[in-house]
């Protein structure tokens, strides 16, 4: 957001200017200020209850001892408000808002007889946080007041903007570090692009690096890959009218697959970009996408769409899952979520037909050794993937470890074997206790 505060100087430019990227308004009050747009101060209140940008009221005519009843009604009214603070002029002012404990931000507006880091920490002592600072000072020396005294620091810059309704007065800047954020260029169109990836209803976020987005998966259910949502604002809540020449509606089409996805907000448009859609070898689960808008003063900008998802194996199967005796040959198949590159297929694999290279599959003979390592490759990429293949055949010894010759598995014989045993050692135990007795 711009550390600009704005004066308006028409009531029907107030809400034109809130739109834009600026920090807040300062607005005058009705018989207490020299601005030429004078509200009430319950028109002010309602401005700010509407806003979330900053609501400055400035006072500062010259007062007059009749003029300070109305001036403790003012700031009353204030306090007891979420207008964000005061600008003053009159150290009477002052004074009395210290005695009523106001808890608001205190900006003076002395600029001619506040122009040194001495001055500003003067009156910082006694409770004021800003102050306008004079023209006639160099930009350095107004830097170095803010570094000195970590006050805020208004920088009036005089000159106009447009709006649809006419021109306001005048530009103020607020210097909150040491530099001076450029004046926002209303002939300029901007925008900022934003992504959104859901499986279903869960939003499963993602990451940007390099001006891609990278959508995450659930880990939990592999299989499922998300549809990503690709949104574009305008900065400066310009409405949007046209995407790629065509007009914006509120519902995607062929012709036009950006909408409204608020159909009161015509500031953002978005595109689906469903999984399906783009995991084919043409695609390759990719999209590059430059997008030109149009603003409805016909200005344009562009944002291009960058989506990747994440290359991945995803299923393994075994034909079949369970060998046995009759067992001769085993088929392997490994199932990618994208496109497989077709040129760089593991040795011994072959592509699957009409699976669109998604499927690899191998066929291993009773007595071949399957155990290795896969490791496929995304179409037209370098991304890859890798699983582990491994088959026992019926007979085979799985732990090298135990004796040549095992007891056979079939469970008959393991039972009787088992049974062997106990007997064994039940007559053992009875033969040392005849000995025992003899021995007594």
């Amino acid at each position: 957001m711009s550390n600009l505060v704005v004066i308006p100087g028409k009531m029907e430019d107030i809400n034109k200017i809130l739109n834009k990227d600026i920090k807040g308004i300062i607005l005058g009050v009705k018989s207490l200020s020299i601005y030429p747009l004078e509200l009430d101060i319950d028109s002010i209140i309602d401005i700010k209850n509407n806003t979330d940008k900053k609501v400055y009221v400035i006072i500062n005519k010259m007062i007059h001892n009749n003029d300070l009843d109305m001036v403790r009604e003012v700031i009353n009214k204030i306090n007891d408000s979420n207008i964000d603070g005061i600008i003053l002029y009159d150290v009477g002012v002052f004074n009395i808002i210290k005695k009523m404990n106001v808890n608001k931000e205190l900006i003076l507006s002395m600029e001619h007889l506040n122009a040194s880091i001495n001055s500003h920490l003067f009156y910082k002592k006694r409770g004021i946080t800003g102050s306008i600072v004079t023209n006639d000072i160099t930009y350095n020396e107004v830097l170095d007041i803010k570094s000195n005294t970590g006050m805020n620091i208004f920088y009036m810059v005089y000159g106009y903007e447009k709006t649809n309704s006419g021109k306001y007065n005048c530009n103020v800047y607020l210097v909150t570090d040491k530099t001076l954020d450029p004046v926002p260029d209303d002939n300029k169109f901007e925008t900022e692009l934003n992504y959104e990836a859901f499986i279903g209803t869960k939003d499963v976020g993602g990451k940007t690096e390099d001006g891609t987005f990278m959508p995450s998966y659930d880990e939990t259910n592999i299989k499922e890959d998300a549809d990503v949502t690709a949104t574009i604002s305008s900065k400066n809540k310009e409405e949007i009218v046209k995407v790629n020449d065509k007009e914006v509606t509120d519902t995607p089409s062929k012709d036009q697959p950006w909408y409204y996805p608020n159909p009161e907000d015509k500031t953002k448009v978005a595109k689906q970009y469903p999984f399906d859609t783009y995991d084919n070898s043409t695609d390759n689960g990719m999209v590059s996408e430059k997008v030109t808008l149009t603003s409805s003063d016909d200005k344009t900008s562009e944002q291009n769409v960058s989506i990747k998802w994440p290359f991945r194996i995803i299923d393994k199967t075994y034909d079949p899952e369970t060998p046995t005796d009759d067992t001769k040959e085993v088929t392997v198949t490994i199932e990618t979520n994208l496109p497989m590159d077709p040129d760089k297929v593991p040795e011994g694999w072959t592509i699957v037909p009409d699976t669109d290279n998604h499927k690899i599959s191998k066929t291993y003979k009773k007595g071949d050794k399957v155990d290795e390592d896969v490791t496929v490759y995304q179409n037209k990429t370098g991304n890859s993937d890798k699983t582990h293949v491994k088959y026992t055949w019926p007979g085979e010894q799985t732990d090298k470890s135990v004796a040549n010759k095992a007891f056979s598995q079939t469970g008959e014989k393991v039972s009787l074997a088992l049974i062997i045993v106990v007997i064994a050692i039940v007559a053992a135990i009875v033969i040392n206790k005849k000995k025992n007795n003899l021995t007594k």
